[in-house]
């Protein structure tokens, strides 16, 4: 194993930088860290305290990492999860990284040899994902490659009934609030389902019907209303929004009120995930939700090593409340006029 000391000389600098690079702590030129930088990557060194994670017994710890912690659905999902590890005597801990932050964390999780880690941010470099298989952690959304892990989530019926209701009352443009960065977006899979499902329906989507945005850098709150304000100034038509998640579509109906349209009179508004806030909302708010006990239940089970249930599929469950009471459907305009 390549240690410190064989970093710095085939980097040319003094094992000192080197632990300012890993550590990220001290003043080091740009084009010396990227060097040293290059080193590491090119010779797998692994730092001492991750090293020692490496040989150390087995853990009873399992790590979730999450992007943001003001979304309530993580907290959802990290309760469920807690209840599940009781049960084989694991300790969930929970870790917030993004993008450039994730290295850090991902040194934090090895150096501590977890039994597992389920991630719900972004992809994990190559180089951990190595390390964690070395320490025999188990990965559960790791990145899009195969694992063990079988788990399958389909939006497909949730979003089909969605767009069905809101286009039999009335609704003819409906746009879709993603709010997301590209990297976070690689896997997900409501955007594609949106946009067959209109294309099936005579609707074709175009790339303005998709609203962008930079969640998770910045919380779905704000991502959410900042999509309502730039739609407010450009003057375009939204019979119907969905959102990415329930916090961006919360924010998006904030902002949508507070520039004088109605809800859901103007604009019918929807979100996923179902957390409880969005019954306290008003209107409450139309969501799409998922099981989340099984789910966190599946991926206990995965990382105890227990036999997994036979049912490994998750069907997503569109539930309507008054956000997305949109017009009338042809059949309740026919009873009111007769």
């Amino acid at each position: 194993m390549v240690d410190r000391e064989e970093v710095a000389r085939l980097a040319g600098v003094s094992s000192m930088t080197v632990t300012r690079v890993v550590s990220g702590k001290g003043y080091v030129a740009e084009k010396t860290r990227r060097r040293v930088q290059k080193v590491i990557e090119e010779t797998g060194y692994i730092p001492n305290r991750i090293a020692s994670g490496l040989v150390s017994r087995k853990s009873n710890r399992v790590a979730i990492i999450v992007p943001e912690l003001s979304n309530p659905y993580y907290l959802q999902v990290v309760e469920a999860m807690i209840r599940e590890a009781k049960k084989y005597g694991y300790i969930l801990s929970v870790f917030k990284a993004y993008g450039d932050e994730m290295p850090e964390v991902l040194e934090e999780v090895i150096s501590n040899r977890v039994a597992g880690v389920v991630n719900y941010s972004s992809p994990f470099p190559e180089r951990y994902k190595k390390m964690l298989k070395e320490i025999g952690a188990k990965l559960i959304r790791a990145d899009d490659g195969e694992t063990d892990f079988r788990m399958t989530l389909s939006y497909d019926g949730a979003i089909r009934e969605a767009l069905d209701l809101l286009l039999r009352r009335g609704a003819e443009k409906i746009l879709f609030v993603a709010g997301v960065t590209g990297d976070f977006a690689v896997n997900d899979r409501r955007i594609p389902y949106f946009c067959k499902y209109m294309a099936e329906r005579g609707h074709a989507v175009s790339e303005e019907d998709i609203l962008g945005g930079e969640y998770p850098i910045r919380d779905a709150f704000a991502v959410g209303q900042s999509a309502a304000e730039r739609l407010l100034k450009s003057g375009r038509r939204a019979d119907a929004v969905l959102c990415l998640n329930d916090m961006m579509a919360l924010g998006f109906m904030h902002a949508w009120r507070r520039g004088g349209k109605r809800i859901p009179e103007d604009t019918a508004v929807m979100g996923f995930d179902n957390i409880r806030l969005a019954e306290a909302f008003d209107p409450e708010l139309s969501t799409v939700a998922t099981d989340t006990e099984k789910e966190a239940r599946l991926y206990v089970e995965y990382i105890a090593g227990v036999g997994a249930e036979e049912d490994t599929d998750l069907h997503a469950k569109f539930i309507a409340r008054r956000s997305t009471q949109y017009g009338q459907s042809a059949d309740e305009k026919g009873k009111a006029e007769g």
